[in-house]
């Protein structure tokens, strides 16, 4: 086995273009599309590229009540969770998880989870299971769903939610 040289690197990397997990997928048009982080994991030391960096994808969210026409529960799934599933976008492209954080202004948790398991069930694009909160705290609520991804890889996805209160 060989000495490491150098260590695996960690960066955290707010609005990175989405990278190309081969040669074939540079340029791409999802390849321009920027999450709000990614976690990066660098290995200088592996042979293989597609393995030499592997990224979390995170993308963030405010969620609370509509102001306007600004709608933060349709926003939460159309832009949030949907992009881990789209073509268009691949978000988490190359790895097995990813995580939506959700910033919550003005609503009640259990309130937001039903608004946004409606939403879930009445969007006709993509099977989509409702989310299931496994952790309640009084200022943190995490939960997790798996997707089934037919046009990004894996297709097996873990996506985890943490809703963060920033309520008075």
């Amino acid at each position: 086995m060989p000495v490491r040289q150098k260590p695996v690197s960690f960066s955290l990397v707010p609005n990175s273009e989405n990278s190309p997990r081969t040669k074939k997928e540079i340029g791409e048009e999802w390849t321009w599309k920027k999450p709000d982080f990614q976690w990066r994991l660098s290995d200088p030391l592996e042979k293989e590229p597609v393995k030499a960096i592997r990224e979390y994808t995170i993308e963030c969210k405010r969620l609370g009540t509509k102001i306007k026409s600004w709608d933060f529960i349709d926003e939460y799934v159309v832009s949030g969770i949907i992009r881990f599933l789209a073509e268009e976008y691949k978000y988490g492209n190359g790895t097995s998880s990813g995580a939506m954080i959700g910033y919550i202004q003005n609503m009640e948790y259990d309130e937001i989870l039903k608004q946004i398991n409606t939403v879930i069930r009445n969007q006709r694009d993509y099977d989509i299971p409702n989310i299931e909160i496994s952790e309640k705290g009084d200022e943190i609520r995490k939960g997790n769903h798996t997707l089934n991804r037919k046009k990004v890889n894996p297709s097996i996805f873990d996506l985890r939610h943490i809703w963060v209160s920033l309520r008075n």
